[in-house]
């Protein structure tokens, strides 16, 4: 079953500004709804996606630095999502490094495992903007 529910544009990726629609919050749309915060923040982003043994198990989808020496880690969930082994490591990992700003599991709603799109997106507004 898909989670499908009515949200404001700003948290719909690719949404008018002036109505709300129904989307559902696929681990896609989650990654281009964050991706495209970060870039408007000036923001560089890398999504790893799975290349096969080029990286160490449950490493993160997105890594995002800018100019400032700031930087974003992510990993995205859609709405059957699950957590495979080492993600919550590597998670925990990057919070320990400088200059991360954000470093979080991110799915549909929140839960007790990830945070909800509409909170990731409002968590790197406080701590991105100025």
């Amino acid at each position: 079953m898909t989670t499908t529910r009515t949200t404001p544009a700003r948290s719909c990726p690719s949404g008018d500004d002036a109505t709300a629609r129904k989307v559902t919050l696929t681990e896609a749309a989650i990654q281009r709804g964050v991706t495209d915060l970060l870039q408007q923040l000036g923001f560089e982003c890398f999504h790893v996606g799975y290349m096969l043994g080029s990286t160490s198990a449950g490493f993160p989808d997105l890594i995002a630095c800018d100019d400032r020496g700031r930087f974003v880690v992510a990993e995205f969930k859609g709405p059957r999502g699950r957590i495979r082994p080492g993600q919550q490591e590597w998670i925990e990992r990057w919070r320990k490094a400088a200059g991360c700003v954000f470093s979080e599991i991110v799915g549909p709603e929140a839960t007790d495992r990830w945070m909800g799109f509409d909170d990731a997106l409002q968590r790197l507004q406080e701590v991105l903007t100025p």
